[in-house]
């Protein structure tokens, strides 16, 4: 899933910030970057079977992740605010694929098959 990957890509961006790798004139925070490796590490072996327990993670992951943003004010550096925001975003699109639920997939498939016997008829 290209979200899961550019999200996975994303913490492991901040990490490198908070750890001192980018020079973004952001002061060093251990705690910081070894959450974001923790989160990052948790993403890459997220279980796309489980839809609950996936979807579940990402909505506590894009709490935390607000909290973070309310309680370390980084109101001055528009990289980590930008970043941040669109980890939140590429999670609500997984949080999308998630909710669609295998009721709703077969339905649709029935749809398309009789749409498609439908043409066929008058035809």
């Amino acid at each position: 899933n290209e979200n899961l990957v550019a999200a996975s890509q994303f913490l492991s961006d901040l990490s490198n910030i908070f750890i001192g790798c980018q020079s973004l004139r952001i002061e060093k925070n251990e705690n910081l970057s070894v959450w974001f490796n923790e989160k990052k590490s948790q993403l890459d072996h997220l279980n796309l079977i489980d839809h609950v327990a996936s979807r579940l993670f990402l909505m506590a992951l894009k709490d935390q992740l607000k909290k973070i943003q309310e309680y370390y004010e980084f109101t001055t550096n528009y990289h980590v605010i930008k970043t941040l925001d669109s980890i939140c975003g590429h999670i609500s699109l997984m949080d999308l694929y998630f909710g669609v639920r295998d009721d709703v997939l077969t339905e649709l498939e029935i749809i398309s098959d009789i749409s498609y016997a439908w043409l066929g008829i008058y035809k």
